[in-house]
């Protein structure tokens, strides 16, 4: 079930869900918005000549990235097809009986950007800042402001408590406790699971 302002702050009251600070005013009908935090994760540029890297699932790709820190007072320019790894400036937490999503602002969807690939969901029993995998899909730059408003995040009540709490052992989770911009860790424990059938032919 969806929750609406009332439902949040009411499971706000009993530590359910922490948002870390809270401004009233940032409430929504049935959401919170959430603000971009001044640090961001950007691709290492490739100058002429140097080899090709690729981004592969199965190795760490911290090299690729450098993090940088945007001035008081200062802009981020994401440039026309540009990609980094940003956060929210504002840490959440969930209990066993709430999941979360990570969604855009319509004004900035309407300018063309998007804030996350395909990473919306968030899990009950997370604890941290979210990451947030920021695109430009125009031909032409976007400013962006750290502290302004940059997404919006929607809670739902489980019909019951979940048994696996992300940053459980049993959750096998990456990202617990995280802080600003956290680049992939899925090559820990990547795995890779057979998906072809079983040849049955006689090979005698």
């Amino acid at each position: 079930m969806l929750l609406s302002n009332r439902d949040i702050l009411e499971e706000a009251r009993f530590d359910n869900i922490i948002i870390d600070p809270f401004l009233p005013e940032l409430m929504q009908p049935a959401s919170y918005d959430v603000r971009l935090d001044c640090r961001f994760q950007i691709l290492v540029p490739q100058l002429p000549g140097d080899p090709t890297m690729e981004l592969d699932p199965a190795i760490d790709p911290s090299p690729q990235f450098t993090e940088i820190e945007v001035p008081k007072g200062a802009q981020f320019v994401l440039e026309p097809g540009a990609f980094v790894l940003a956060s929210t400036y504002e840490a959440i937490a969930l209990g066993a009986n709430i999941a979360a999503r990570c969604e855009g602002k319509s004004s900035l969807g309407r300018l063309g950007l998007v804030v996350h690939s395909t990473a919306g969901f968030i899990d009950p029993g997370f604890e941290g800042t979210v990451t947030l995998e920021l695109s430009n899909s125009t031909d032409r730059p976007i400013i962006l402001y750290p502290g302004m408003k940059i997404a919006q995040l929607c809670f739902f009540r489980l019909p019951s408590p979940s048994t696996i709490l992300y940053g459980s052992r049993a959750a096998k989770s990456h990202y617990q406790n995280q802080s600003g911009p956290t680049v992939s860790r899925g090559y820990d424990k990547f795995k890779v699971y057979d998906i072809y059938p079983v040849d049955t032919q006689d090979q005698s």
